[in-house]
């Protein structure tokens, strides 16, 4: 079976990124499709030395640092990948990598990490009134559509986590099974003796809150301790 993967933006190592790996271990021979990559983005990465082959849009090397402006050329640059030579394609999907075309007889799976949140119900968080200008309403509104109907493409969804079904659902009208990203759990051991207190683990980006998170365990007095990095 000739297999094909598609991921969407390769900026860095986080949880999409980790899913990619490993469905590049499961298909070692598949060759990976991207919008855009950052060529210093998988070093010292179970990706490191993988051959990508890349959209139109990693030629705009003026916008690859700012790749969500890119948001409104993803629908045609991922339609533009040839995959006739193949049987099977998998997505890694959290814009728009569920939208390539594929024939009447090739499959194509969808593993969603969610529909791209700040075009549906993250909307008003990423763009309050006073940043939501006509222009950029106007382009949201374009792409959800075609996201849309993108949706209807795939022949099957696999979501990360029940939540993320949930928003499939909404979305696209289609039911995901899910399947949990890969955890090594061996490096964890729930029983040994903490001190008391709790843990917010994440990238500090604004649409996770955990500012709002901090600002709670903070009024209520109780100890919080926040690991992770961004910006």
């Amino acid at each position: 079976m000739r297999v094909a993967l598609i991921h969407e933006c390769l900026m860095g190592y986080h949880g999409s990124e980790r899913v990619l790996a490993e469905l590049c271990a499961i298909f070692p021979e598949a060759p990976v499709f991207l919008l855009v990559h950052r060529r210093d983005a998988t070093r010292g990465t179970p990706l490191e030395g993988r051959t990508f082959h890349t959209s139109l849009l990693d030629r705009l090397p003026v916008l690859r640092s700012r790749h969500r402006l890119l948001l409104p050329l993803m629908p045609y640059a991922v339609e533009q990948f040839d995959l006739r030579a193949f049987d099977t394609v998998i997505s890694s999907h959290h814009t728009a990598a569920h939208g390539v075309l594929v024939r009447g007889d090739q499959r194509h799976l969808v593993y969603t990490h969610s529909p791209a949140r700040y075009a549906w119900d993250l909307y008003p968080e990423h763009f309050p009134p006073a940043k939501a200008a006509p222009v950029r309403r106007l382009l949201l509104h374009r792409f959800r559509r075609w996201d849309q109907l993108a949706g209807q493409r795939p022949d099957g969804f696999v979501a990360n986590s029940a939540a993320v079904a949930r928003r499939v659902r909404r979305v696209y009208g289609r039911d995901a099974a899910v399947v949990h990203p890969p955890v090594v759990i061996d490096r964890f051991d729930a029983g040994r003796t903490r001190d008391g207190g709790y843990v917010a683990l994440g990238r500090l980006v604004p649409y996770k809150r955990v500012a709002a998170v901090a600002d709670l365990f903070a009024r209520r007095g109780w100890p919080l301790e926040v690991i992770g990095d961004g910006p």
